[in-house]
């Protein structure tokens, strides 16, 4: 137990050097010569131990070469461009342009972007169309945010047009459970939190659902007790906000088959909570690629 306590010590002391060698600058405070001091642990080799595949992150405009660029930091293989729109919610030619941000990026980087798009289920006959343009156009997933409840009637025809075409329903999620509660944490009025995540689940045992960054901000631990009874619901393990008992709280009690890797634009914390973590090799091997190839083979997408 000292030994991990050491370790993950030693990965939140080092965080800022690290940023500093992968981004290839300086931070005050924080360099390469200042980390070799620290430690023998090489921190840059254990990161490129592990392929990964980022299954959350995000492009407001296609400019991919800044993630492209941290990609190959970080060891980062593939990326999942899961973008989507903001309150107040427009109408569907906003939708079809921030669609049209993923549908370039595959095109132009087939190796290294995987896409999905994003509807507004409040217009259901457009969002249909929208979804078979996207679909013709390499898209392989689709991506919520909070315009409605992913348990609301309104989904359903997008969530049966997802399980006709073998597609994972990647949701956004915000706080929930005893924090919820005890502290009355506003959350969008809309947002699906996991009890919605679970009726929709066994409303559509068919589906395959992605739990969207189970570590921004909420009752992780009180998610995964909620999420866990439904075997077509899976969770990523990105973050804005990065505990650092996030993993090991999540392997607790979530099965490690079912947690993907994820950094929600905050690429190196990503990658650093799992190696801080005291998950094994083997899990970490899981959590960082197979998981997810695994998942999308069995929708006929070979990603990996």
């Amino acid at each position: 137990m000292q030994k991990t306590i050491n370790r993950r010590k030693f990965v939140a002391n080092a965080a800022l050097s690290a940023v500093g060698l992968m981004l290839g600058s300086k931070l005050d405070g924080a360099t390469a010569e200042k980390d070799a001091k620290m430690s023998s642990y090489d921190i840059m080799k254990d990161v490129m131990k592990y392929r990964k595949i980022d299954t959350h992150m995000h492009a407001k405009e296609a400019n991919f070469a800044p993630m492209i660029d941290i990609g190959e930091r970080l060891g980062i293989q593939k990326m999942v461009m899961v973008n989507h729109a903001y309150p107040p919610f427009p109408g569907m030619d906003a939708y079809r342009a921030i669609n049209n941000i993923a549908i370039a990026a595959v095109k132009q980087h087939p190796e290294r972007f995987i896409g999905f798009f994003t509807l507004n289920p409040n217009y259901p006959k457009e969002s249909m169309e929208e979804m078979k343009r996207c679909l013709d156009n390499g898209l392989i997933g689709y991506k919520g945010y909070t315009e409605v409840k992913v348990s609301d009637p309104l989904y359903y025809p997008i969530i049966e047009k997802c399980i006709e075409h073998k597609l994972l329903v990647h949701i956004h999620s915000e706080c929930d459970g005893y924090f919820r509660r005890k502290y009355d944490i506003s959350v969008a009025p809309n947002a699906s939190l996991p009890e919605d995540y679970v009726i929709a689940a066994k409303r559509y045992p068919q589906a395959v659902f992605e739990y969207a960054h189970i570590g921004t901000g909420n009752d992780f631990e009180w998610a995964c007790k909620v999420l866990k009874e439904c075997p077509n619901i899976y969770v990523n393990a990105g973050a804005s906000d990065n505990e650092e008992t996030l993993i090991d709280t999540v392997l607790k009690h979530f099965d490690e088959n079912k947690i993907f890797f994820a950094s929600d634009g905050s690429y190196y914390q990503a990658v650093g909570k799992i190696l801080a973590s005291s998950a094994t090799d083997a899990q970490r091997k899981k959590i960082f690629w197979d998981n997810y190839v695994n998942l999308m083979k069995k929708g006929g997408h070979n990603v990996g």
